[in-house]
This record gives C-alpha cells, structure tokens and sequence, in this order.
C-alpha cells in the first residue's frame, strides 16, 4: 500500500474559497500552483507567491483532519510527500523489505531517481510530531466538551 504524506486537507465552499482568495491576495482563477510543504505555498499566474501558515488556514480546515494524528500514513508500506524534497522530487519512506525491493527495481529500470538529502527524516517527524500534538489536543478539547 502507497499512503500520502497529509497534514490536512481543505474546505473550498464558497466560504472557504473566500477565506483563501482574502488570504492570497487574489481570486482563486489566478492560482498557478499549490504546493504544502513547510507552509501552504501558492503561486499566482502573474508570478506572485504567498506563503501561509498552516496554522492560518483552520477556518478552512476539515474537522476530521483537525482531530487526525497521522501524518505519514503509518500503515503505509510506502509513503510519499513532499516534506523534505526540492521542487519536482518527491519524499519516499519505505517501510518493510518487499517495498524496499520495489524502489529498488524502479531505480535500477529507470524509473525513479535516487537522491539523499541531509535533514529530511528531521522534517518530517517535525511536521509528524506538530500533526500529533494537534490531533490529540482537538480530541481532548472535543471529549471534554462531550463530557460537560
């Protein structure tokens, strides 16, 4: 099983779009590209770029992935991102040897590129550990509004 590196995903009703376009600067159609890496990274046609904190886009955020702890899908054979990784290349945690053998193969034909970089694990479990403390405080905050 290949699992995605996710922090959270996004409401975009109109609310949310309207709560993203005030925060860009910019109506969503000018949006060139996307990227969630250290911050919520958007690139305008007109070659703008905002970064946002994550931490900016709750009113937008699903309550699901709010009160979610795992962010890289820990059950996951294989789990790709973009955490750590320049532009274009992709984070890859292997996690048993079957999976293993399977980059393995795809480097050898070609496929794929092997390129280590100093620091990733450390970004990684840093964005890991800031998605856990968050996911168990919204359960706490959650049961205990259960509980009253």
């Amino acid at each position: 099983m290949i699992g995605l590196f996710c922090f959270e995903n996004f409401l975009m009703n109109s609310k949310g779009r309207k709560y993203l376009a005030g925060k860009i600067g910019a109506d969503l159609d000018q949006i060139e590209r996307i990227n969630l890496k250290d911050d919520f990274t958007v690139k305008l046609k007109d070659g703008r770029i905002s970064h946002i904190d994550l931490d900016d886009l709750g009113p937008i955020v699903r309550s699901e992935c709010l009160a979610c702890t795992d962010f890289s899908n820990n059950v996951a054979d294989i789990s790709v991102g973009g955490v750590g990784s320049s532009d274009g290349y992709t984070t890859v945690i292997v996690r048993n040897d079957a999976a293993q053998r399977l980059i393995n193969q795809a480097i050898s034909q070609g496929y794929i590129e092997e390129i280590e970089r100093k620091g990733i694990i450390e970004k990684i479990e840093k964005m890991a550990e800031r998605k856990r403390r968050r996911g168990r405080q919204v359960l706490a905050d959650r049961k205990a509004a259960v509980t009253h």
